[in-house]
């Protein structure tokens, strides 16, 4: 049986809940997980969110690959602050070493350790076949396991 530590579900719930909650719900801006087919209608900016890598371990990870998509773009304004908005989840002046310390959760949303985030350097913003501006960077968790 596996420790609940080294369960990719709770990381995805985790993850989900911090992206759901901090963008959607505070700043109105959609985020899809996975690939998307359609664009969320009524929006000029979202987010998508793959997450791969997990590796259970004594010392756990798992990377988030975060897209932002703004359909205007003039100066890269928006997408700047899209960003700054992205990296505000993970970094904080306030936080001994500048990372968040971010909730991680088992299935019944019970908190029982922390994830810490690392992010990447952010991408060239790039345009996409439909006229989207967006940026894409990495975020590696990680965390004690058993």
């Amino acid at each position: 049986m596996l420790d609940k530590t080294q369960k990719e579900h709770h990381v995805f719930l985790s993850l989900k809940k911090l992206f759901v909650d901090e963008l959607w719900s505070i700043h109105n801006i959609p985020v899809e997980f996975g690939f998307v087919d359609e664009r969320p209608q009524g929006h000029d900016q979202f987010i998508v969110v793959l997450i791969n890598e997990f590796i259970p371990s004594t010392v756990s990870s798992v990377t988030a690959t975060i897209f932002m998509f703004s359909k205007h773009d003039g100066e890269q304004g928006q997408l700047s602050q899209l960003y700054d908005t992205v990296l505000s989840l993970f970094l904080s002046a306030d936080e001994e070493h500048g990372f968040k310390r971010i909730p991680f959760y088992d299935a019944d949303f019970i908190e029982f350790a922390k994830l810490i985030p690392y992010p990447n350097p952010c991408s060239a913003r790039e345009k996409s076949y439909d006229g989207f501006y967006f940026r894409y960077f990495d975020v590696v968790f990680r965390w004690g396991g058993k």
